[in-house]
């Protein structure tokens, strides 16, 4: 399945919404292996989703 966002925000905002977190629940154990790619953002994030740094090297 492929899923396009206009934004890095709205990407973030489906994963922690009660329809993904009820799907996410039952994909877990559903599957033998998960991949997650997003492509077109320059910001490199962490796993609490802040900005951590551009590609230049830059910090916010």
């Amino acid at each position: 399945m492929v899923t396009a966002f206009t934004s890095y925000e709205d990407a973030i905002a489906c994963y922690h919404s009660p329809e993904y977190g009820a799907a996410h629940k039952l994909r877990l154990y559903g599957v033998a292996l998960a991949e997650m790619v997003i492509i077109g953002d320059s910001m490199i994030h962490d796993q609490s989703n802040n900005f951590v740094k551009k590609r230049n090297g830059n910090r916010n």
